[in-house]
């Protein structure tokens, strides 16, 4: 499977993440992909998705915590 075709089914799984857990460990997947690509264009990708993880992850504890 190719950097992009694992980058999309990791931003696929991030949109149908409903725990922390689990979208702790598609950042830390995103950001393992992150150190290990070689293209710019991949690193940009997988940064993207640690952001959209750190987000959304914020959003669930603020839920959370109301």
């Amino acid at each position: 499977m190719s950097e992009l075709a694992k980058l999309d089914k990791i931003h696929r799984a991030l949109a149908e993440v409903t725990t922390i857990t689990a979208a702790k460990e598609i950042h830390a997947q995103a950001s393992a992909m992150r150190v290990y690509s070689n293209s710019l264009e991949d690193k940009n990708k997988c940064a993207e998705i640690v952001i959209r993880a750190e987000r959304l992850m914020g959003e669930m504890l603020r839920e959370d915590v109301r």
